[in-house]
């Protein structure tokens, strides 16, 4: 997603300087060398509270949303004053302050304000989601266009989290959402009124249908995501293990590994490609779980040599469906519900959704797989198209950004 929004950006603002939010510069600089990495753990330490752990003192908590006021009048109106009063608090950390301040520099500077792609707002991700919001509010209330691109919301039910969502989007210039199913559901539920929002599919797709062989593959596609926010354990990996190679040899067919998460997470989320090596075992005639396959495109080259993917991440199942390649997505949250029956209503047609807590789910799964596997020729044509009409849609899209950009100027 970052990549084709970075391509798209860059083509609309050719002599900007776009600088990018993130947790891992060296990888950014290898990928987009002309962006500048800011520190993610810098906005995490402007748009904290300052006096956090005073504010729950018996005396003090009753006064905290007077504080958090205040706070948000020095960054909005005084951010220099505010940086002060931030350096105390990080006077052992000069590192961090210097980062702060490249974050400081690059924000009330901006032209514009950008949240790339993502399925982030949600319950699951709420720590992860405030600051986001945090900082495209001050951007708002700074005069600077706020855009919001690639965007799968919810489920969201947390209320602290969705007065937060409301307040943001509702002062957003644009809001641009992958699927039209969930979100648009929690923002007619949420109550967001008179805010331009685009239905343009993942920005992702455009990155896969690109690099789309000219030939269907011939292998199975395999993934599944283990977490929390899946609602994924060990007994259904070891269920789905069986599943995967009877099907493979029903089908004479290669397991591919098709990892897209890569992290580990404090031991609650496993790296797919893990997952995936417990799913085939020594069966594999592939590398492993895939975990060589560290950047997007040499996944979207591995779904490629599919026929059929059968995936529980969302983006092993967007990689494919924009290669004309059909799909199963395997869900149990609601938020990967969500996820795939946005992802299926998107196609159309070629993405079928199971729910692991069926009853009967192997002989549903094999079927599934034995239709897809069947149809898969006569798919592909509809699925591209339906990719092409995507790529349009968010390219329409982005145009607006940079119409947005003129009008606020």
């Amino acid at each position: 997603m970052l990549t084709v929004a970075l391509s798209r950006l860059d083509r609309l603002f050719p002599h900007s300087s776009i600088q990018v939010l993130t947790s891992d510069p060296e990888k950014l600089s290898e990928i987009f060398p002309s962006t500048k990495p800011i520190s993610v753990q810098a906005r995490m330490t402007w748009f904290s509270p300052l006096a956090a752990r005073y504010y729950q003192l018996p005396l003090i908590r009753y006064f905290s949303k007077l504080g958090l006021f205040l706070e948000n009048l020095l960054r909005r109106h005084k951010p220099t004053l505010f940086l002060r009063i931030l350096s105390l608090k990080l006077k052992k950390k000069a590192g961090l302050l210097e980062e702060v301040r490249l974050l400081m520099d690059a924000l009330y500077r901006a032209d514009i304000v950008i949240a790339t792609g993502g399925g982030y707002i949600t319950d699951e991700f709420k720590c992860e989601t405030q600051p986001r919001l945090a900082m495209l509010s001050l951007a708002n209330q700074l005069g600077i266009p706020t855009i919001l691109v690639g965007q799968g919301l919810g489920p969201v039910q947390d209320l602290e989290l969705q007065r937060q969502i409301k307040k943001t989007l509702a002062q957003a210039d644009l809001i641009c959402l992958r699927e039209q199913l969930a979100s648009v559901a929690l923002i007619n539920y949420i109550g967001i009124p008179n805010v331009p929002i685009l239905i343009t599919g993942d920005d992702a797709i455009e990155l896969a249908y690109k690099a789309r062989t000219e030939h269907i593959g011939s292998g199975i596609g395999i993934n599944l995501r283990v977490a929390p926010y899946s609602e994924v354990g060990e007994s259904i990996v070891q269920t789905l293990r069986l599943v995967f190679l009877n099907i493979a040899s029903k089908f004479q067919a290669s397991l591919i590994p098709i990892p897209i998460d890569h992290s580990a997470y404090d031991g609650l989320v496993d790296p797919d490609s893990t997952t995936i090596e417990k799913l085939v075992g020594q069966d594999s005639r592939d590398l492993g779980g895939g975990a060589e396959l560290d950047t997007p495109l040499k996944i979207i080259e591995q779904v490629g040599r599919c026929r059929v993917v059968i995936t529980g991440s969302y983006h092993a199942g967007v990689f494919a469906l924009s290669q004309g390649i059909p799909v199963v997505g395997l869900a149990k949250s609601k938020y990967y519900v969500d996820k795939f029956f946005g992802l299926a209503d998107q196609f159309g047609v070629g993405c079928s959704v199971l729910m692991l807590d069926e009853i009967d789910l192997e002989n549903k799964l094999t079927d599934c797989t034995k239709n897809l596997w069947n149809e898969a020729e006569t798919l592909r044509p509809i699925l591209l198209d339906a990719a092409r009409a995507q790529i349009q849609a968010g390219i329409i899209a982005y145009q607006k950004i940079l119409e947005e950009v003129k009008l606020k100027r």
